[in-house]
């Protein structure tokens, strides 16, 4: 019997939800499980698992503020570049309310 893997990939099931997520918490200026929830219409379990990822990459912080939002650590230039580094896109990277999306090369 195979041990259970506890680290979960960046990019969840092979999607990219956790860019999405990123994207959110970049415009928000803020990261919660219950914004990532609504803003990308998901459950709670898979919010939760998009959160602590961002905790454990160092992108956010660990502890919440009163209201439960926790604090975005990374800057938009380094988000961008994890963007970029991920190899999603041919051009570059650019996050919405609503998650990422790849500038139309010209």
């Amino acid at each position: 019997m195979k041990p259970a893997n506890t680290q979960r990939p960046v990019e969840p099931d092979g999607s990219n939800l956790f860019a999405d997520a990123l994207c959110v918490a970049m415009i928000e200026h803020q990261a919660s499980v219950s914004l990532i929830q609504r803003r990308l219409k998901l459950g709670y379990t898979l919010a939760v698992d998009l959160v602590e990822m961002m905790v454990r990459e160092g992108m956010i912080s660990a502890s919440m503020d009163d209201s439960g939002n926790r604090t975005i650590l990374w800057t938009e230039a380094q988000i961008q570049s994890f963007l970029a580094s991920r190899g999603w896109c041919k051009t570059t990277a650019i996050c919405s309310p609503t998650g990422w999306a790849c500038l139309r090369e010209p």
